[in-house]
């Protein structure tokens, strides 16, 4: 098990608590700093779509296929909800997601 560290950061002007997690080394996104402080989702809604459907099984190419998307938009949306997410890989993403009811 990791050890909980609490840094400040200074984002957009403003100091954020940031909690790291010191095994994986894996500081949150601003996005989510700024999204936990407020209270808020950080994904888009298409973000969370793709989300929800890697999530059910479906892959990129049927997620863009059904949604009238190129493969490379899908795979787009999912990048930038891993980096908000502070995730690792969509799996990671998907349940930072659900643990903090935005799925």
């Amino acid at each position: 098990m990791g050890v909980d560290i609490v840094s400040r950061a200074a984002i957009n002007g403003r100091h954020h608590d940031r909690r790291i997690d010191m095994a994986d080394e894996n500081p949150l996104s601003a996005e989510l700093v700024g999204a936990l402080d407020a209270g808020k989702n950080p994904l888009s809604p298409r973000e969370r779509t793709v989300l929800r459907r890697i999530d059910q099984g479906d892959t990129a190419p049927l997620i863009a296929q059904e949604l009238n998307l190129a493969e490379g938009t899908v795979r787009h949306h999912l990048t930038a909800a891993i980096q908000k997410l502070s995730a690792k890989n969509s799996i990671d993403a998907i349940r930072t997601a659900k643990r903090m009811g935005w799925l």
